[in-house]
């Protein structure tokens, strides 16, 4: 799913609690929605803080804190062909609510794990190591 000008696009799976009081404050702002989803919500918000002068990541790390729920998501931009920005929070897939897979921003051949030791692992083993991980 992508935003209105499809510059954001993302993946979801979840639920956002709050997306309607979200998207009530975005309609406000002048954001038009295609459909009713929560998945569309998180695209605009993300969006509404791009148009603020956020950089991708920037926006990102501002965005969720403002998401009541659980959920994984992965999000793409255009124009930034080697970014993927990642998070995972609550109880997605596991009983107890941890949230096992930090946001994250990777440059070129980005990948994503359940667990800090798992992805540590991968980095390690392939080389990589320049990933930002939010707060």
């Amino acid at each position: 799913m992508a935003n209105e000008d499809e510059t954001v696009w993302i993946t979801f799976n979840g639920e956002i609690y709050n997306y309607m009081s979200l998207r009530k404050g975005l309609e406000g702002k002048g954001h038009r929605f295609k459909s009713d989803t929560d998945t569309e919500v998180i695209a605009h918000l993300v969006t509404f803080y791009l148009k603020q002068g956020l950089k991708p990541q920037e926006a990102v790390d501002a965005a969720l804190p403002r998401l009541k729920g659980a959920f994984a998501l992965a999000m793409i931009f255009t124009g930034e062909n080697d970014l993927m920005i990642g998070a995972r929070y609550g109880a997605v897939g596991r009983a107890d609510g941890k949230r096992p897979l930090p946001p994250f921003h990777g440059k070129g051949n980005c990948r994503a794990a359940g667990s800090y030791r798992r992805y540590a692992q991968h980095l390690h083993q392939s080389g990589h190591g320049a990933y930002h991980f939010a707060r």
